[in-house]
């Protein structure tokens, strides 16, 4: 999935997916954001792909760089909850970040 893939919110926001949010350790101690870009398309049959060549919706993205599974993101002005499968590809094929 680009990272670069949008979707409407419940309130009429556009929302990009955006960059990984995942908590990872750092090497010292402590912990950060993940900001990988890369995410891997997850399908309901459970087929797995990095670019998306049809119309398919996804039930969730894995990010390449922590491995955290995504089901949906919130609207970062108002809070709506917005599943993965109202997401759509940013250009014609949709690759990673």
């Amino acid at each position: 999935m680009n990272h670069k893939a949008t979707a409407p919110c419940k309130n009429g926001h556009a929302v990009v997916w955006g960059s990984c949010t995942a908590q990872v350790k750092r090497l010292f101690g402590g912990s950060k954001e993940c900001r990988s870009k890369g995410f891997e398309q997850l399908y309901g049959n459970g087929r797995t792909a990095t670019i998306s060549f049809d119309d398919e919706p996804w039930t969730a993205v894995r990010c390449v760089g922590c491995k955290t599974v995504f089901t949906s993101t919130r609207c970062p002005t108002c809070g709506e909850e917005i599943p993965v499968s109202a997401f759509r590809k940013a250009g014609v094929v949709a690759n990673l970040g």
